[in-house]
């Protein structure tokens, strides 16, 4: 063989003898083993030495889980065999053991996770060459909803090495609930014992519930809640010499937690009496206890509660019950949180009534409660309970008797042997169930009138007896304070509810009722009258409400005025508002037009009432517009019946149309602002060129009124000045030249252009809050003077002097002088006073002879032209006497000649041809002056 064959060789031995080795290692290998599961019994996975007990239903043997135990063990030296097992105590490490229900038990408590099972290992117990140990467990939390029925300890019977024992089988028994049915009621003893007691149709059946393991003989003021689900009482302590008035602790039951002593809940409540009352609130689960109380000579009783929320006690306030001796007594709660307190004493006994909402808002004050006597209860009650048919169970200590809650009388024979020997005599009852009750109450939407009220009743069946009443009274609205509350009834019982009107008027409102049972719908419908039968079940809380709508809604519309400067609203009488009915309703009251004037405070109202509750009424509310007044604003606020408050804007005195639901209030305001009565004055010059502002316009005012206008045409003075309205100002103008006179009267308008009059003597009355123009007007005349010269060469119209001279009488007249000229022009145009008298004169320096005088009657004259030729354009006139019409022009002219030269004689006399009016030597100068005066004075007599 090769050197490299015996190689191969090798390298085959060798992955042989591997591979053998790995299935080698396989085969020897531990297989894994799967994981520990739960077992009835002690788990057969954990190692001895352990002790095992289990916890079972007394009953059906079934596991049980949820308690705890306490362990304690012994111990003696193995040497000593003679030394008996003494001195139990419990480890340093573990002293209770809770139940493990899950998987991953701790080493040092129970091992076995099923529930009801425990395994205790050597994690806690040991056993050694030295020493040797008892053990003995002992139950110490019940499991939820049992109670163990031995609290004894069981010890194993010997001592063992690594072995294991076995404790047994702990036995429970699963708690009973509190039962809430008809004619079972509880006593409780002094010793914390609780009694069962059941009302059937012979005697009553007395059988032990329970109670609490306490060392007391003070445990008084049973309670049981709602359903049974809780049940208290209460350990009395001292107060003085020896007066049970605090609590030392508070008791509780529950099928949960079992028979509790309430740990930190000891209470001083300040009495000076024994508690001897309790009751659970059906409604708040809240535990109520108390007492009488002397204070001042007068007993009250002092009421307080413990809230299982908090775990404290506090004081509520306290009823007066004006009981002049101690009393005994008990209470109990009815399926509407109201309390019902019974104090009997030698006197008698009397029954007091505190409502659910008075209890919750108790912060100790006096508490208001409804008093009544309790008729023949008896005298020495110290607990009651109520039953579901409204009857109640009252007892003395050693005797319970039941009783009709209305009329106070005993229902059957008294039942024995409830309580049969001093020594166990009951402290107090309670129950759980209660009667159905009937809690009637009113809703006011709003009254129509501040004093109308609403009565309620109770009845039994259609026709019965009326078991309560209670009357609204007061003006406020919402849920009214008085009710008829919580009257205690059978089940499945008749009943009429109803509301009627204790002071008003039915037709003015619409209503509804809805009634709930336990806060569940219970029947509703419209109208005063309810037909009602109680549920079945016993402790049903029935709460019914009347609800009213008025079908009245009010309006109110108020009439505001401002001053002209928009300040200062004031209301205003005698304006017409209205408020018409579209549709929806009709007027009601002493109203019945759409429209009326304000009164004195400056407002008109009216009463609607709505065709149903469910009608709205479309109203429209508008005003009367007045002249001399302007609108500002308008509005409308609407409060509903139900409180929504809304604001309408009302565009203009023609208002709008508002939609109104039943019960409505309505308050309208219209704002109107005084217009401002003004007056100006306007000149208006209509023949002339002098301006409008040359003349003084003037409106004079009376005694008491606003100062009228007075200045220029145009001015601030004269334009839109404030006057008062109503009175008369007299208009006059003064100044202005002297030539122009006032043409015609006064006119006058007003914004609208309406002709305001002016009286003869020139007065003029504005309307309130008119703007009034008054206008005067004014107007010269013209006078034309020319001169005509006929029949001559020698004479022109520039050689006279024309003058216009004004008779008197007018200051500012003047006379005035123009050139003589044969054309009309501006230069011998003369501007005169319209209607006044003028003389007129023509002179000359040069020799002329006047013809005549005389005014134009042409033509209109075309460019100044006149035609002098044409005889019948004019008519002889007067110089001495010219008047001319305003706004005219009148042409005079005066017409003139040379004067003929004289002839001389051929024989040496002076002739015709020698003859000059001007110039001349001496002799002609003498001849012509003569000739000159002559017809001077030809001249003025023409």
């Amino acid at each position: 063989m090769s050197r490299i064959e015996r190689a191969a060789s090798r390298s085959r031995i060798v992955a042989i003898a591997a591979a053998m080795l790995v299935v080698l290692v396989t085969l020897v290998a531990p297989v894994q083993a799967p994981a520990a599961q739960a077992v009835t019994g002690p788990e057969p996975t954990v190692s001895g030495p352990y002790l095992s007990w289990r916890v079972a239903d007394s009953t059906t043997d079934a596991l049980v889980g949820g308690a705890s135990f306490e362990v304690q063990r012994s111990q003696r030296s193995r040497n000593n065999v003679r030394q008996n097992f003494s001195s139990w105590s419990a480890f340093s490490t573990i002293a209770t053991i809770a139940d493990c229900t899950a998987a991953g038990c701790a080493a040092t408590g129970d091992r076995d996770p099923d529930a009801g099972e425990f395994q205790l290992t050597n994690g806690v117990i040991d056993s050694t060459n030295l020493l040797q140990y008892r053990y003995q467990v002992r139950e110490v939390i019940d499991p939820a909803g049992y109670g163990f029925d031995s609290s004894a300890f069981v010890a194993t019977a010997s001592p063992w090495g690594n072995g294991a024992q076995s404790l047994g089988t702990f036995t429970v028994t699963q708690r009973a609930a509190v039962s809430c049915t008809a004619g079972t009621i509880y006593s409780v003893l002094a010793t914390g014992v609780v009694r069962q007691i059941v009302f059937g149709s012979g005697t009553p059946a007395v059988t032990t519930f329970g109670g609490w393991n306490v060392n007391s003989t003070q445990v008084n003021s049973l309670g049981i809640g709602r359903d049974g689900t809780s049940m208290y009482a209460l350990i009395r302590g001292t107060l003085g010499s020896a007066i049970n008035a605090d609590v030392t602790s508070i008791l509780r039951y529950t099928v949960a937690a079992g028979w509790e002593v309430l740990p930190d809940t000891a209470y001083a409540t300040g009495n000076s009496a024994n508690l001897i009352a309790g009751a659970v609130s059906l409604t708040t689960g809240e535990y109520f206890f108390g007492g009488p109380h002397l204070s001042g000579g007068a007993w009250s009783f002092r009421l307080h509660k413990f809230d299982p929320a908090t775990g404290a006690s506090s004081f509520v306030g306290s009823i007066a019950t004006g009981q002049s001796v101690l009393s005994n007594g008990d209470m109990a709660f009815d399926a509407a949180g109201n309390l019902m307190l019974i104090q009997s004493n030698a006197a008698g006994t009397t029954r007091f009534m505190v409502a659910a909402d008075d209890l919750a808002a108790g912060t100790g004050g006096t508490l208001p409660a409804d008093t009544a006597p309790a008729g023949s209860i008896g005298t020495a009650i110290n607990g009651i309970a109520y039953d579901g048919d409204a009857t109640i169970f009252a007892g003395d200590g050693t005797t319970v008797r039941r009783y009709d809650t209305t009329t106070w009388t005993q229902i059957g024979s008294p039942a024995t042997g409830v309580n049969t020997s001093v020594t166990a005599q009951s402290t107090d009852l309670a129950g759980c169930i209660a009667p159905v009750t009937i809690t009637v109450q009113k809703q006011v939407v709003g009254r129509v009138a501040a004093t109308d009220q609403f009565a309620l009743s109770v009845r039994e069946g259609s026709a019965g007896d009326v078991l309560a009443t209670a009357t609204t009274s007061g003006t406020a609205t919402g849920l009214q304070a008085q009710r008829i509350t919580a009257v205690t009834v059978p089940t499945s019982a008749s009943y009429t509810i109803a509301e009627t009107m204790a002071s008003g008027t039915a037709a003015n409102y619409a209503s509804s009722w809805a009634c709930t049972s336990d806060g569940a719908p219970f029947g509703s419908g419209t109208g005063t009258t309810i037909g009602l039968t109680t549920p079945a079940a016993p402790g049903a809380n029935v709460v019914c409400t009347f609800t009213n709508a008025p079908l009245v809604t009010t309006i109110s519309i108020r009439k505001d005025m401002q001053d002209v400067d928009g300040r200062n609203a004031a209301p205003r009488q005698g304006w017409t508002v209205g408020a018409a009915i579209v549709s929806g309703a009709t007027q009601i009251g002493p109203v019945t037009t759409s429209n009326q004037s304000t009164a004195a405070n400056g407002t008109a109202s009216w009463t609607l009432r709505h065709a149903s509750g469910a009608t709205n009424a479309q109203v429209t509310i508008s005003e009367a517009r007045q002249a001399g007044f302007a609108f500002v604003s308008a509005s409308c606020t609407v409060r509903t019946a139900a409180g929504a408050t809304s604001t309408v804007a009302l565009p203009g005195e023609a208002g709008a149309t508002l939609t109104l639901s039943p019960g409505s209030a309505v308050s309208c305001v219209f704002t109107n602002k005084v217009k401002a009565t003004t007056l100006t004055l306007v000149k208006q010059v209509t023949f002339g060129t002098a301006p409008a502002n040359l003349f003084t316009l003037t409106a004079t005012a009376p005694a008491g009124a606003l100062a009228g206008p007075t200045g220029a045409s145009g001015a601030a003075a004269t334009t839109g000045a404030r006057i008062t309205p109503a009175v008369a100002y007299r208009l006059s103008e003064s100044g202005g030249p002297a030539t122009y006179a006032q043409v015609g009267s006064w006119t006058c308008v007003n914004q609208d252009n309406a002709t305001v009059p002016v009286s003869t003597a020139g007065d003029v009355t504005a309307a309130q809050g008119d703007s009034v123009t008054c206008t005067v007007r004014n107007a010269t005349a013209s006078l034309v003077i020319l001169e005509r010269i006929e029949g001559s060469t020698q004479l022109t119209a520039g050689q006279f002097s024309l003058t216009s001279t004004p008779a008197a009488g007018v200051a500012g007249l003047q006379p005035t002088t123009v050139t003589g000229s044969e054309a009309v022009a501006p230069a011998n145009t003369i501007q005169v006073r319209p209607g006044h008298g003028y003389s007129l004169e023509s002179t000359s320096t040069a020799a002329f002879i006047g013809l005549r005088f005389e005014r134009y009657v042409g033509p209109a004259v075309p460019s100044g032209a006149v035609d002098h030729t044409n005889p019948s354009y004019w008519v002889a006139a007067d110089p001495a006497s010219v008047s001319v019409a305003a706004a005219t022009t009148s042409i005079y002219r005066f017409v003139a000649t040379s004067p003929t030269p004289f002839s001389l004689p051929l024989t040496g006399g002076i002739g015709a041809d020698q003859i000059q009016l001007v110039g001349g030597g001496l002799a002609a100068l003498a001849v012509l002056a003569g000739l000159a005066l002559l017809l001077h004075r030809r001249r003025r007599t023409a």
